[in-house]
Protein backbone atom coordinates (compact mmCIF):
# COMPACT_ATOMS: atom_id res chain seq x y z
CA UNK A 1 0.00 0.00 0.00
CA UNK A 2 3.02 2.26 0.87
CA UNK A 3 4.33 2.20 -3.21
CA UNK A 4 0.89 2.68 -4.16
CA UNK A 5 0.90 6.02 -2.30
CA UNK A 6 4.49 6.82 -2.99
CA UNK A 7 3.73 6.14 -6.63
CA UNK A 8 0.52 8.30 -7.01
CA UNK A 9 1.45 10.94 -5.83
CA UNK A 10 4.67 11.14 -7.64
CA UNK A 11 4.30 13.55 -10.48
CA UNK A 12 6.28 15.15 -13.35
CA UNK A 13 5.79 18.44 -14.58
CA UNK A 14 6.89 21.50 -16.59
CA UNK A 15 10.22 20.81 -18.74
CA UNK A 16 10.84 17.54 -17.61
CA UNK A 17 7.59 16.13 -18.57
CA UNK A 18 8.70 15.21 -22.26
CA UNK A 19 8.74 11.95 -23.82
CA UNK A 20 11.19 11.16 -26.94
CA UNK A 21 10.64 7.85 -29.15
CA UNK A 22 12.98 5.19 -29.33
CA UNK A 23 14.29 4.82 -32.92
CA UNK A 24 11.71 2.04 -33.85
CA UNK A 25 9.10 3.95 -32.62
CA UNK A 26 7.42 1.38 -30.84
CA UNK A 27 8.18 3.29 -27.35
CA UNK A 28 8.67 6.61 -25.93
CA UNK A 29 11.92 7.18 -22.99
CA UNK A 30 10.91 9.31 -20.14
CA UNK A 31 13.86 10.44 -18.25
CA UNK A 32 12.71 9.87 -14.48
CA UNK A 33 14.55 12.31 -11.71
CA UNK A 34 15.58 10.04 -8.81
CA UNK A 35 15.12 6.52 -10.67
CA UNK A 36 18.45 5.50 -10.02
CA UNK A 37 17.63 6.01 -6.58
CA UNK A 38 14.53 3.65 -6.71
CA UNK A 39 12.90 6.96 -5.85
CA UNK A 40 9.31 6.29 -7.53
CA UNK A 41 10.25 2.46 -7.68
CA UNK A 42 8.60 2.32 -10.97
CA UNK A 43 8.20 -1.44 -12.07
CA UNK A 44 7.53 -2.95 -15.66
CA UNK A 45 3.60 -2.62 -15.77
CA UNK A 46 2.75 0.79 -14.03
CA UNK A 47 0.65 3.06 -15.63
CA UNK A 48 1.20 6.27 -16.87
CA UNK A 49 -0.97 9.74 -17.44
CA UNK A 50 0.09 12.12 -19.49
CA UNK A 51 -1.62 15.15 -19.69
CA UNK A 52 -1.64 18.13 -21.92
CA UNK A 53 -4.17 20.73 -23.68
CA UNK A 54 -6.06 17.83 -25.20
CA UNK A 55 -6.69 15.47 -22.88
CA UNK A 56 -4.99 12.70 -20.49
CA UNK A 57 -3.63 9.49 -22.71
CA UNK A 58 -2.82 6.25 -20.37
CA UNK A 59 -0.11 4.55 -21.52
CA UNK A 60 2.02 1.84 -19.43
CA UNK A 61 5.61 1.11 -18.47
CA UNK A 62 7.49 -1.58 -20.56
CA UNK A 63 11.24 -1.12 -19.69
CA UNK A 64 12.90 0.48 -16.59
CA UNK A 65 15.95 1.54 -16.94
CA UNK A 66 18.88 3.12 -14.41
CA UNK A 67 17.71 6.95 -15.49
CA UNK A 68 14.69 6.69 -17.48
CA UNK A 69 11.72 4.45 -18.53
CA UNK A 70 10.39 3.56 -21.93
CA UNK A 71 6.54 3.77 -22.44
CA UNK A 72 3.57 2.05 -24.19
CA UNK A 73 0.59 4.43 -25.70
CA UNK A 74 -1.94 3.01 -27.83
CA UNK A 75 -0.76 2.35 -31.29
CA UNK A 76 -2.36 5.20 -33.09
CA UNK A 77 -1.47 7.89 -30.09
CA UNK A 78 1.99 6.35 -30.82
CA UNK A 79 2.24 7.25 -34.22
CA UNK A 80 0.25 10.17 -34.17
CA UNK A 81 3.17 11.93 -31.62
CA UNK A 82 6.61 13.13 -32.89
CA UNK A 83 9.53 13.65 -30.95
CA UNK A 84 10.07 15.36 -28.44
CA UNK A 85 6.48 15.03 -26.86
CA UNK A 86 5.82 17.34 -24.60
CA UNK A 87 3.19 17.67 -21.75
CA UNK A 88 2.37 19.59 -19.12
CA UNK A 89 2.06 16.50 -16.56
CA UNK A 90 2.82 13.03 -16.21
CA UNK A 91 1.87 10.96 -13.18
CA UNK A 92 2.79 7.00 -12.30
CA UNK A 93 0.00 4.46 -11.01
CA UNK A 94 0.61 1.23 -9.93
CA UNK A 95 -0.20 -1.32 -12.16
CA UNK A 96 -1.65 -5.22 -11.34
CA UNK A 97 1.43 -6.71 -12.56
CA UNK A 98 2.86 -5.04 -9.50
CA UNK A 99 0.35 -6.29 -7.74
CA UNK A 100 0.03 -9.45 -9.05
CA UNK A 101 3.48 -10.34 -7.79
CA UNK A 102 3.52 -8.57 -4.14
CA UNK A 103 0.51 -11.45 -3.77
CA UNK A 104 2.27 -14.12 -5.06
CA UNK A 105 5.22 -13.73 -3.12
CA UNK A 106 2.98 -13.20 -0.25
CA UNK A 107 0.99 -16.59 -0.86
CA UNK A 108 4.63 -18.78 -1.43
Amino acid sequence: AAETFELQKYAIVGDKAVMRHTPSREMLRLDVPGLAEKRPSVRIGDKIFAYDKGGCYEGFVHQVEEKAVLLKFSKKRMMGWNSPVRFDRIEFKLGRTGIRVTHQGLDD
